[in-house]
């Protein structure tokens, strides 16, 4: 990434991060139709209800829409995808939650007082791993639409190998894919091992 770009990542159109943000939210809402399933997870369940409410389908669902969000802008965002997806993974999340977190002496019983912290630290890490994993959307998307104008009028056979090389160099590239996948899995990772204390009895 060059250091004109690296300037001009919080250049962000302001309506493009509410339409991405907006998408980002309602995917995250339409999930509750794959309750049934219980591949359908959320705070709401989290707060309110007992026993083992999230799953290992319900994680990656639910970590796998700002990865798809940021893929779209790569693809179809030609100017600053990677700092819309930043921004609108970071303000999607906190719309999410801070109701929650503004008026929790009000809305929450006598028994989940003393669980504020810790749902704060939950929180904290569930923002992180959607601006994070929003970028690696994005980047993703980015290489995709590259390699696909560079190779137009191609066939698909003597394509296949400059697709490879061009795949293994963003996997491998540390500030723009590996850098906030590590951080997007880790704090994924942290979400789901707290949020499993979190539900267990005191």
């Amino acid at each position: 990434m060059s250091g004109n770009t690296n300037r001009s990542i919080w250049w962000v159109s302001f309506p493009q991060v509410i339409l991405t943000t907006a998408a980002i939210i309602i995917l995250t809402k339409l999930t509750i139709f794959l309750k049934p399933f219980r591949w359908y997870f959320s705070f709401a369940a989290l707060l309110y209800q007992h026993g083992d409410v999230i799953g290992i389908p319900a994680i990656i669902i639910k970590f796998s829409i700002p990865i798809i969000v940021g893929i779209f802008l790569g693809i179809f965002l030609k100017k600053n995808p990677y700092g819309t997806a930043i921004c609108a993974g970071f303000l999607s999340t906190i719309l999410l939650i801070w109701p929650t977190l503004w008026f929790w002496g009000d809305i929450m019983p006598y028994e989940l007082q003393n669980k504020k912290l810790a749902f704060q630290v939950i929180f904290c890490f569930y923002v992180l791993s959607y601006t994070c994993l929003s970028a690696v959307g994005a980047n993703i998307g980015k290489s995709v639409i590259n390699w696909y104008k560079s190779h137009q009028g191609i066939s698909i056979r003597n394509s296949l190998k400059p697709l490879t090389i061009t795949i293994v160099k963003e996997v491998t590239n540390w500030q723009g894919t590996l850098k906030p996948t590590i951080l997007g899995v880790i704090s994924s990772v942290l979400f789901t091992g707290l949020t499993k204390v979190f539900l267990s009895p005191d």
